[in-house]
């Protein structure tokens, strides 16, 4: 594994022009916002961490970005579209504190910040759609690990969002020590609260 420090001086001597030079010698001409996807899983948080690292670094801008499925009641009965709409926009104040409340405890006032909700009906074309509107230099984000049939049918959001970007996508995977935890040697990285 290549610590976060090292990913930082690679990025920042990539730079060509001395006058996008900061005073700590880090470039700010390569990566000045980084995208952060997270969905308030460990292994999405593992990426924020990173993420928050190399902001650090470089002094970067973070946009952290939480992607809501557009969320349909389930009923066998009809849901008047005033409840569907009460419903969603709950849901989206809800996503709101727990972005507000991951910056106050994760990120903290040093690192220059934005968040947003999104409701998308692909987790992957949000993230990269986002990406290009939010003018970003690079996505971090965390990966489940998943191998064999779970990758096949579950699919990956990470993998999609890499063949989709256009621009780099730096992924943190879980440690190895998770994969003990799932009992399977799968490597899952996602926590129940």
């Amino acid at each position: 594994m290549i610590p976060v420090d090292q990913v930082a001086c690679t990025l920042a001597t990539k730079s060509t022009t001395p006058d996008s030079m900061s005073p700590t010698g880090a470039s700010r001409g390569l990566i000045r916002r980084i995208l952060v996807p997270v969905d308030f899983s460990r292994t999405s948080l593992r990426g924020l961490d990173h993420a928050i690292r190399l902001a650090q670094r470089l002094d970067a801008e973070l946009a952290i970005v939480h992607i809501l499925d557009h969320v349909i009641i389930d009923s066998a009965y009809y849901v008047p579209l005033t409840q569907q709409m009460e419903f969603d926009q709950q849901v989206v104040v809800d996503a709101r504190k727990d972005l507000a409340n991951l910056i106050r405890d994760k990120v903290g006032t040093e690192i220059s910040c934005s968040t947003e909700v999104l409701i998308y009906p692909h987790t992957d074309v949000a993230i990269v759609d986002h990406a290009v509107k939010s003018n970003v230099d690079l996505i971090v984000m965390g990966t489940h690990g998943r191998e064999g049939l779970a990758h096949v049918f579950l699919g990956s959001v990470t993998e999609s969002v890499i063949r989709k970007s256009t621009c780099p996508v730096l992924v943190v995977s879980p440690p190895m020590e998770w994969a003990a935890e799932s009992g399977n040697g799968q490597v899952v990285g996602s926590e129940s609260s």
